[in-house]
């Protein structure tokens, strides 16, 4: 683990259920976030039980990349290619949805068939001020991740 403020080490370390991290451009998000995922891995959460949600491809793309193979069975991605996964890797056909770029389209479809949400011991969030309603009920309500870290700025939202 990179060194860490007091405050960044005492969310990395937290062993409370719901938390909430706000904090401004450049102050160490992406870095509390790699700390935290890497601090579960260290204390024996199973992987698989692990989602991190990024905004974009490129974003997970670099957590990937900060992580190493460490985190190989972890999921981490953006929302929309999650809703994919657990549709795909029960045999639903999103094909139409997904060459129609109608990414929000999963979430309904999900919806309607529950059984194709994993159990979530930790769900990671990053930009998290940048998700719609339907995403925030995708990630909370229907997820329900038994724990959870969401992690943005408000300042930055692009939705405003």
């Amino acid at each position: 683990m990179e060194s860490l403020s007091p405050i960044q080490e005492q969310i990395v370390k937290t062993d409370k259920e719901k938390v909430v991290v706000m904090s401004s451009a450049a102050s160490g998000k992406t870095q509390t976030m790699i700390s935290r995922l890497e601090y579960l891995l260290d204390n024996g959460v199973n992987p698989e039980e692990i989602v991190m949600i990024t905004f974009t491809n490129l974003a997970a793309a670099e957590m990937k990349e900060r992580l190493g193979n460490k985190a190989d069975k972890v999921f981490i991605n953006t929302i929309h290619s999650y809703a994919y996964y657990l549709l795909k890797s029960n045999g639903f056909d999103v094909t139409e949805y997904v060459e129609q770029e109608q990414f929000d389209e999963f979430f309904p479809m999900i919806e309607e068939h529950p059984e194709v949400i994993k159990h979530v011991q930790y769900l990671i969030v990053d930009e998290f001020q940048d998700s719609s309603e339907d995403q925030v009920h995708f990630m909370i309500d229907m997820i329900q991740p038994d724990n959870w870290m969401v992690v943005g700025d408000i300042r930055q939202s692009i939705y405003r």
